[in-house]
């Protein structure tokens, strides 16, 4: 065996995923240069409620979760206070959420949005570059007239990023026998972040984790635990009670947008609500049942793992919640 070739070979492939890093990030700097000088209207008006929080956390060492942040954000969005009946618009999310902004943050509003919407796009089309062939290449491009990515990249929400954190997995490590250790770590890094947001992904995680033990992925494994556990000890460091902040928002959220289930919504309009709450948990308790038959069968080998995962999208895409939104203008100036 010819250990210095190994050796070498080794090392090439260390250099050539240390490069395409460096390629991505020079990238990103140029398209958020040419997005920041080419568009005049501000965008990422969910992104701005991150964007504030981060700046309370990291720069002025004041917790995200206060009432002075939460009006600090509404005078941003709003122009003015936010009334009781409307969406406070509060910081509602582990502190570690922050984590993925961290850079942006000491830039101003304009700057700091225009890197962000560029970073999620160059995310996206790289791994859809990893994912499909170069003739279907045009057509995947296709993703970005989809209605919900294209509002998601408008309002710099943080869900393209745990998308391309589920494409990366059902897309190339599953895909590729030896992809590249970088993207299995990435993977598990984004992953194990998208826990900040427990609500698109409560189902989809534990199925990821179970395919990958029962595939035996232990480098993905450690690397989701590792970052979990990374990630927590550094909500603790940075906010001591985020636990209990995190809970008094997301109980306070649920008071101030008023909002139901999507099914319940629909039977709302054909009969009272404690019926329709009672019908969308007799149906939701159903469809756990078959999700947990399809799961036995696809552990046995009997089923492929698409059917399962199209199984739990929708599940968790019928128990999304429908909220009611409004127009949101930036003003930059109050940040």
């Amino acid at each position: 065996m010819n250990i210095p070739h190994i050796r070498t070979l080794h090392q090439s492939s260390k250099l050539k995923e240390i490069s395409y890093m460096g390629l991505l990030f020079l990238t990103v700097i140029v398209f958020g240069t040419l997005i920041h000088s080419a568009t005049e209207t501000i965008l990422g008006a969910d992104y701005y409620t991150f964007w504030m929080g981060g700046r309370a956390a990291f720069i002025e060492h004041q917790t995200p979760y206060s009432q002075e942040v939460t009006e600090r954000i509404q005078i941003g969005k709003l122009g003015r206070l936010a009334t009781s009946e409307e969406d406070q618009m509060a910081f509602a999310y582990p502190p570690y959420s922050l984590l993925m902004i961290f850079p942006t943050v000491f830039l101003s509003f304009d700057w700091a949005t225009s890197f962000w919407l560029a970073f999620n796009i160059i995310a996206l089309l790289t791994t859809l570059f990893l994912i499909g062939s170069k003739n279907k290449l045009l057509f995947t491009l296709t993703i970005f007239l989809f209605y919900p990515v294209f509002l998601n990249l408008v309002l710099g929400t943080f869900d393209t990023i745990m998308l391309v954190g589920m494409l990366l997995f059902f897309g190339v490590l599953i895909k590729e026998k030896e992809p590249f250790k970088l993207i299995t770590v990435l993977t598990g890094v984004l992953l194990a972040w998208s826990t900040m947001k427990p609500q698109f992904v409560w189902l989809v995680i534990p199925f990821i984790l179970l395919y990958a033990l029962r595939e035996r992925y232990w480098l993905f494994l450690k690397t989701f635990a590792v970052t979990l556990v990374v990630n927590l000890l550094f909500s603790f460091v940075l906010i001591p009670d985020w636990v209990s902040q995190w809970f008094h928002q997301v109980q306070a959220y649920r008071g101030y947008v008023k909002s139901q289930p999507t099914l319940t919504e629909f039977l709302r309009l054909y009969m009272q609500i404690d019926q329709a709450l009672l019908l969308t948990g007799i149906v939701f308790l159903l469809f756990a049942g078959v999700a947990i038959l399809l799961l036995i069968r696809w552990w046995k080998g009997e089923l492929h793992w698409l059917k399962v995962l199209a199984w739990l999208v929708e599940d968790q895409t019928r128990s999304f919640e429908k909220a009611n939104g409004g127009h949101i203008s930036i003003d930059p100036s109050s940040s």
